[in-house]
């Protein structure tokens, strides 16, 4: 009986374990929140929750692209595409820019997090699955 309650727990802990091992970027993701850690440039060191002009969406696919989908205020702008490239937890893109810059990576259940160091400080982007 023992056992039997040992095993019945065991599997109980696995199962509701949240696994962030083989997680994948492929798919679309939403911007949830933004960090502007950047005090060069009169950042406020704090998350901000996106919204508006701020909310928009990304789509990682396997070929190596990616689309930049604008929120529903920018209806009007385009948004951007262009290839990535992810190596271990390093993603290498434009992020709508003009050249391509590095950022880590990271994934913790549900969010996707991009975090993008520069001389004055952090930008970090927390993402949502879409689908």
């Amino acid at each position: 009986m023992v056992l039997v309650s040992f095993v019945f727990i065991f599997l109980l802990m696995i199962s509701c374990r949240k696994d962030n091992e083989g997680w994948s970027l492929i798919g679309e993701w939403q911007l949830q929140a933004y960090y502007d850690g950047n005090t060069a440039t009169g950042g406020c060191n704090c998350w901000v929750k996106a919204s508006g002009i701020n909310k928009h969406s990304v789509e990682f696919r396997s070929n190596g692209t990616y689309q930049l989908f604008p929120g529903p205020t920018l209806a009007y702008v385009i948004g951007c595409s262009n290839n990535y490239e992810l190596r271990n937890d390093t993603l290498r893109w434009r992020m709508c820019r003009s050249a391509d810059f590095d950022a880590v990576v990271s994934y913790s259940y549900p969010f996707l997090m991009i975090e993008e160091r520069t001389l004055g400080g952090v930008y970090a982007w927390r993402y949502k699955r879409v689908n």
